[in-house]
């Protein structure tokens, strides 16, 4: 049987845990309600503006700064802006021959 993890992060006020073993989880649940004033706020779904999502029969996790993205538009006043594709080939693999030679290359 393989070893059990746990991550346990924190910023400022809210701790994020993950863990491979559903069934560990609970005890470190229990000695951290048992040490600290806390309260569980069950499955996170959200959490510093980043959207958690999980396929748990896949075993997949993706994480998506949409939300981020969004404020920070409102900030701008940029939230009606129009949406659009960039050109991206993902599946260029790309290597130090790609990479600018000169000075007047370069961006910046």
């Amino acid at each position: 049987m393989g070893a059990k993890i746990a991550f346990l992060t924190l910023h400022v006020d809210y701790i994020l845990l993950a863990g491979n073993d559903l069934a560990f989880l609970p005890e470190i649940k229990n000695c951290l309600l048992h040490t600290f004033e806390m309260k569980d706020l069950g499955d996170a779904s959200c959490i510093l503006n980043i959207k958690i999502t999980r396929d748990r029969a896949a075993r997949k996790r993706s994480l998506s700064q949409e939300t981020y993205i969004t404020i920070v538009l409102s900030r701008f006043k940029m939230n009606y802006s129009s949406a659009g594709m960039l050109p991206y080939n993902g599946r260029k693999k790309l290597s130090k021959e790609d990479c600018p030679r000169l000075s007047s290359d370069k961006l910046g």
